[in-house]
Formats: C-alpha cells, sequence, structure tokens
C-alpha cells in the first residue's frame, strides 16, 4: 500500500504521461511512467474496497468501454467521502469524436444519474455528491485563443457546437 507524506491514498487512474508526485500512478503498460499496471477495460479492478481517498481520472474514462460500471468501480475504491477528480471532453466539441478509440461521450449533465440528480434511480441511488462541473476551453491554436474570445459562449453552446472542449467533474463518494 502506497500512501501519500499526509497518509492519504491518492490514484491517478490511467496516467498516461500525466505522472503526479504523491499519487499511485496507473496505466496498462509500462511504455509511459507508471507505479502499478492495471488494465482498466477489465472489471474488478485490481484495488480493495474503500481504498482510496482521492481518485483522478484525466482524459481516460471516454477511451473505457463500460463508463458506468467504471464510475461504480470508482465509487466501490474510493472511501465514503473522497474525491472523484474526472475529466472528459465534451460531447458537444470536435475534438470529442475526433478520436475512434472514444467510446462514451460527456456533457456537463452526464453525472447527474451518479448523484440523484436526474430523477432515475436504478442502481440503488445516488453514489456520490456532485461537488463541481465546469466546461473548460483548449488555449493552444490560434483558432481556439480566437473562439475564446466570444462573449455569452455558456448561453451559444446550446445552439452551436464547439465552444468548449472539456467538461471537468468533482464528486465526493457517498457510503
Amino acid at each position: 500500500m502506497s500512501t501519500t507524506q499526509s497518509g492519504l491514498i491518492k490514484l491517478n487512474l490511467g496516467c498516461g504521461s500525466d505522472y503526479r508526485d504523491g499519487y499511485i500512478n496507473v496505466d496498462c503498460s509500462n511504455v509511459v511512467k507508471t507505479d502499478r499496471i492495471c488494465n482498466l477495460q477489465q472489471l474488478p479492478w485490481t484495488f480493495p474496497d474503500n481504498y482510496a481517498d482521492e481518485i483522478v481520472m484525466k482524459e481516460c474514462l471516454e477511451h473505457l468501454p463500460d463508463a458506468h460500471n467504471n464510475i461504480l468501480e470508482v465509487h466501490r475504491i474510493l472511501k465514503p467521502g473522497g474525491i472523484f477528480y474526472c475529466s472528459v471532453p465534451y460531447a458537444k466539441s470536435d475534438g470529442a469524436f475526433q478520436c475512434p478509440e472514444h467510446k462514451s461521450f460527456f456533457t456537463e449533465k452526464s453525472m447527474d444519474y451518479f448523484c440523484g440528480v436526474s430523477g432515475y434511480d436504478s442502481f440503488g441511488g445516488p453514489k456520490f455528491e456532485l461537488i463541481s462541473v465546469k466546461l473548460t476551453t483548449a488555449k493552444n491554436t490560434p483558432k481556439t485563443k480566437l473562439r475564446n474570445l466570444i462573449p455569452f459562449r455558456m448561453v451559444l453552446r446550446s445552439f452551436l457546437w464547439n465552444m468548449y472542449d472539456n467538461v471537468e467533474f468533482v464528486m465526493r463518494a457517498k457510503k
């Protein structure tokens, strides 16, 4: 069991090239720097119940074939009160569809189902408390820099695609 200096267990699942100090960095191969190899496409993952205080999945969840059960697996691994940080391509952007390896698509409402906000209760009640949802933009090309100057993007996102590039969720695990 690896812990940080604070004694917290923090997982960076599907880390790719985003190696984080103070985390157990997990990916499916040793081509990138990792602390542990785990195929996140195979459930259940190799972590015990109520193991982690924090889980980060940045640009990973959309590559997994079963997002619903992967999110339930995150809940299983998190301790009650543990925090889940998730960043995925925004479904209303071209970037979400440019990679043929993307299996799932997400909007700012996608996690409502797991937080009891959607009105559906098909798996035993809310698993998370939704702390925040944030739409973000890339700033790496002249096109995205120009697009980011457009006023009223939050309103325009309902009518036009490509107003945002990613959606970031922060959720707290319920018991």
